[in-house]
């Protein structure tokens, strides 16, 4: 099964953002099982802390974030944190990224970050949401 991990800013865009929008259906093929979704716990960290900041109270209340993080920590595969990963993108949380994907043996990181996806990581592909839906969508057709 394909392995991705997913930048903070993607899962943050599919849980405020519409239904359909990229980041939804790649949270939604998720759960279908389409991929496996690889994490750490300083992700899900990040995540919490995002989604508990005053400027989502307006798309959900702290419950229903607490139950979105509740549901992706016990759907995704879970490495240790790495720490001092190895310099291959611009900055240290494309770094970071890249340092869990290789520990999961995941193919991609889907990230927003115009910085990390111009980035060339050896053996990773690094894809916005939507290119990622995109190719999702492609191989499920050539399926049929």
């Amino acid at each position: 099964m394909i392995r991705v991990v997913a930048d903070t800013d993607v899962l943050v865009a599919g849980f405020i953002g519409p239904s359909g929008s990229p980041a939804d259906v790649l949270l939604e093929a998720h759960r279908e099982g389409e991929f496996e979704l690889v994490t750490s716990p300083r992700l899900i960290a990040e995540l919490d802390g995002v989604l508990r900041r005053p400027v989502f109270a307006n798309h959900a209340d702290e419950r229903r974030a607490a139950v979105f993080v509740d549901q992706l920590t016990a759907s995704t595969l879970f490495v240790a944190d790495i720490y001092d990963p190895p310099r291959v993108t611009i900055d240290r949380t494309g770094d970071f990224l890249a340092a869990i994907a290789r520990t999961a043996g995941a193919r991609y990181v889907i990230s927003g970050d115009e910085s990390l996806r111009s980035s060339h990581v050896k053996d990773l592909t690094v894809l916005s949401a939507t290119e990622f839906v995109t190719a999702l969508d492609r191989a499920e057709a050539m399926r049929v």
